[in-house]
């Protein structure tokens, strides 16, 4: 659909993602530009939230967004929008928690509330499981840093029979050199860094992160080795395509959603059903084995469609487009032929004349 594209939907997507992973929720809102073009761009949902009824397939009732205006950021003054099904109704407040002030409603041009609410499985996010891990990873790496620093700044301690007034810590500073009177001993108060346990520490605690979240350490040995095939480095990314699965379900509903609300909107501009005849596909980034990607697809050619055979390679986008070169180039290739055949005859037959 265009309107997908001039509304960069793939950047969308990222950011709609993004704050779902991050706060377990997020929210897209869908409106009219000044091109009556249909927009549609990701709200954070620590400023709106939707409504829903309490049927079983829950259904959105009102969105409602709040903000204040951006020259208007020292005032207490908040504008607060409203959208039901029908039109988007503006108000204002006198702080979070003030009396409602209605200003104006205004048709949205929709045939259902404009906004897409998509949670996460028990709406938490996915780095919640291991937030106390990464504060004690940041506040151990933290505390090497400070000792580091703070070995700069060691005391120099000197003990023996001396004299404190006749040492001249300035010519010490510029030369760069101790003379002492016998006997004296001259260290640095320093505290032992324990590298060793602290290093320890740091592996162990990054070892746990990636086992909880169900993530595999891309900078191991066991990516980084250069022997893996493709095949084996999916294997090991089995738990995370487990743990995405249920994100990915989701999202694909969600984006469904989308889908389904603007192509009511171009409908009611086409004054024609538009059908939403749009498939969507999720494509991990994984790396594949082309070559026995390619023996596959060879062997089971004329036993499954070319369609079909063209989905499953990485780097073909659209297979029913890359179907339909394959034939224009079959049939180029068939023409050139043929008119060489026909030129060669015609050139038999002058030599016989």
């Amino acid at each position: 659909m265009e309107v997908l594209d001039y509304n960069d939907h793939d950047a969308e997507d990222c950011d709609f993602l993004r704050n779902a992973l991050i706060y377990g929720v997020t929210n897209e809102l869908m409106f009219i530009d000044h091109d009556s073009k249909a927009r549609f761009t990701t709200v954070s949902p620590l400023s709106s939230f939707g409504v829903f009824d309490d049927c079983l397939n829950g259904e959105l009732l009102y969105f409602v967004r709040w903000y204040k205006q951006s020259d208007w950021e020292d005032s207490e003054n908040y504008f607060l929008d409203v959208y039901t099904d029908k039109e988007i109704r503006h108000y204002t407040m006198l702080g979070l928690n003030g009396p409602l002030e209605f200003l104006s409603a205004e048709p949205h041009y929709f045939n259902q509330c404009p906004a897409n609410v998509f949670y996460l499985e028990d709406e938490k996010s996915i780095f919640e499981c291991i937030e106390t891990l990464q504060d004690a990873y940041n506040e151990t790496l933290n505390n090497q840093i400070d000792d580091i620093a703070a070995f700069t700044n060691s005391y120099m301690v000197m003990s023996g029979s001396f004299d404190p007034e006749n040492i001249d810590t300035n010519q010490m500073r510029t030369n760069r050199l101790i003379t002492m009177p016998e006997g004296t001993e001259v260290k640095w108060l320093t505290k032992d860094l324990q590298d060793t346990q602290v290093k320890d520490n740091l592996d162990r605690l990054q070892e746990l992160i990636y086992k909880i979240a169900q993530c595999p350490d891309f900078s191991s040995d066991l990516f980084l080795g250069g022997v893996s095939s493709g095949v084996a480095i999916k294997y090991r990314m089995t738990i995370m395509e487990t743990r995405a699965a249920p994100i990915v379900a989701a999202m694909k509903k969600a984006l469904q959603r989308r889908i389904e609300i603007l192509c009511g909107f171009v409908s009611l501009m086409l004054g024609e059903e538009v059908y939403r005849d749009i498939k969507i596909n999720f494509e991990r980034n994984i790396p594949t084995d082309l070559t026995a990607l390619a023996s596959c697809v060879s062997q089971l050619e004329g036993i499954v469609s070319d369609e079909t055979l063209l989905s499953t390679l990485p780097f073909v986008d659209d297979p029913k487009e890359e179907a339909e070169k394959v034939k224009e180039q079959k049939e180029s290739q068939m023409d050139l032929y043929n008119n060489a055949f026909v030129t060669g005859d015609n050139y038999g037959e002058e030599e016989k004349q």
